[in-house]
């Protein structure tokens, strides 16, 4: 079932990335409007998207997942780390194909797949993904792109996705909820998230020249690393750690993490790569091909996690 739900909700997004190579070859927009729709996805929809994930109730049961799910979100990130640098090392990487690595499109993707397939309350556990997630790709990946001069403590603890993250950690720890007029404002703007970001995707792929993609002699590469190695050395993370063992229901945390883990590479990435002007066209294909490529990768690799764990 989450093969065949994901596989609609990949279709889903790519109708909106169609729509925005639509809109630019009719010259409604300009490619250049992708760089003003970028900063609004994230320094806007991001921020609403955050507090949502932090919109649930605390319970013992609760508390435990979230240890479990904040563990393997913390050690899949240092294996990212780690295979991006060898990546790098070993093959000469760009940061943008580190980038693409590293920041998986854990948001707009395996949202809506757990809440169709295991239910809405389990999202509070991904919400520990895409915290871990947040928190790193405004530091680290943002410097990836702006330069280790331009990331600064007094900047990084500003970030209105930095002050989201720890505004939904105190609601969470109080209890207190969005209601009425704010909650309806939350939810509309986050749920903008997917079809924006592949709008602004199909802005960037309507501007290339999609001859180039055969003079792009990497992408297979990052494709392979991101779609197929990085989840295998993840899967091979949680049976030497045994972390859903930790807790009841600990292997139905852990497969929220892992979607979370083998998903296509970050829209986030693309969109830093628009706002600094750092080969927008080169990371919108590695996003491109990695999503396609998830109808087939991502059913595979959770048939293997249920497999193995």
């Amino acid at each position: 079932m989450i093969s065949v739900l994901l596989a609609k909700k990949i279709a889903e997004l790519f109708v909106y990335l169609f729509l925005g190579v639509l809109l630019v070859k009719t010259r409604v927009m300009k490619v250049s409007d992708a760089k003003v729709l970028s900063t609004l996805t994230l320094y806007l929809i991001m921020p609403c998207v955050i507090l949502r994930s932090f919109q649930v109730d605390m319970t013992r049961e609760v508390l435990s997942g979230l240890a479990i799910a904040c563990a393997a979100a913390v050690l899949i990130h240092i294996l990212y780390f780690a295979v991006g640098w060898a990546f790098g090392r070993f093959s000469g990487a760009t940061d943008i194909e580190k980038g693409s690595v590293i920041y998986t499109n854990c948001g707009n993707l395996v949202l809506p797949i757990i809440i169709s397939v295991i239910g809405a309350e389990w999202v509070i556990y991904q919400s520990a993904y895409a915290a871990v997630f947040n928190i790193m790709i405004w530091t680290h990946g943002r410097m990836i792109f702006a330069g280790r001069e331009a990331v600064q403590l007094k900047k990084i603890i500003l970030n209105v996705n930095i002050i989201a993250i720890l505004c939904g950690i105190l609601l969470l720890v109080t209890g207190t909820r969005f209601t009425g007029m704010p909650l309806t404002i939350m939810n509309s703007l986050a749920d903008m998230i997917g079809p924006l970001s592949m709008v602004v995707t199909g802005f960037i792929l309507a501007g290339m020249d999609l001859t180039k993609m055969k003079t792009m002699k990497r992408l297979p590469l990052v494709v392979l690393v991101r779609m197929i190695v990085c989840p295998l050395l993840v899967l091979l993370l949680f049976k030497v750690t045994n972390l859903a063992g930790c807790a009841e229901g600990g292997k139905a945390v852990l497969l929220i993490s892992f979607l979370s883990a083998i998903a296509p590479s970050s829209a986030t990435i693309n969109q830093f790569a628009i706002i600094f002007d750092r080969d927008a066209e080169y990371s919108a294909a590695i996003n491109v091909v990695t999503t396609l490529s998830c109808i087939v990768t991502m059913p595979l690799m959770v048939m293997l996690y249920e497999h193995l764990l």
